[in-house]
């Protein structure tokens, strides 16, 4: 794939007795491995809870293979 989306866990809260994420940094990357690392970062965000992160990674992975073709 010419992008992915790196999820990084930031902090963690307990809920009902267990660790959970909490805020989540959500990096999308180019895969190339031409270009040059800091040119790979294509968007960079946070996110509060899991579900949230992972649905605007897959929001933006969608948008970027959208505009690839």
């Amino acid at each position: 794939d010419e992008y992915v989306c790196v999820l990084q866990i930031l902090t963690e809260k307990e809920e009902n007795g267990e660790q959970v994420p909490d805020k989540i940094q959500i990096q999308l990357l180019k895969t190339d491995p031409e270009i040059p690392i800091m040119e790979r970062f294509v968007k960079n965000g946070e996110r509060r809870g899991l579900s949230n992160a992972m649905e605007i990674a897959t929001i933006w992975l969608e948008r970027a293979l959208k505009e690839q073709q």
